[in-house]
């Protein structure tokens, strides 16, 4: 499997088998990092940490209390919100 080049925080560089996953990196640099850490950017682009690396990369965790962390949380609570929504609609019952 090709290794890839992964520069974290701090200048960390640390090589990974391509295709794990950005949580799986983060986690082997940092699992205290990774308990806030609701997404991440890859060289610069907002991703999930579902993500999978396949490319030399400079990786950063976004933290829950951050700009782009409180983005995120608001825009999966408006999905949640409208799941909710639709299961209840289809569970009310017209007359």
């Amino acid at each position: 499997m090709k290794e890839i080049n992964v520069r974290l925080p701090g200048g960390t560089n640390a090589q990974h088998p391509s295709g794990k996953t950005v949580k799986e990196i983060l986690s082997s640099w940092n699992d205290e990092a990774l308990k806030s850490a609701v997404a991440a950017k890859i060289n610069g682009s907002l991703v999930d940490l579902s993500f999978s690396v396949h490319e030399d990369s400079s990786i950063e965790p976004v933290d829950i209390s951050s700009k782009d962390g409180l983005e995120v949380i608001r825009h999966s609570i408006s999905h949640v919100m409208a799941q909710a929504v639709q299961d209840y609609s289809r569970a009310l019952k017209l007359p």
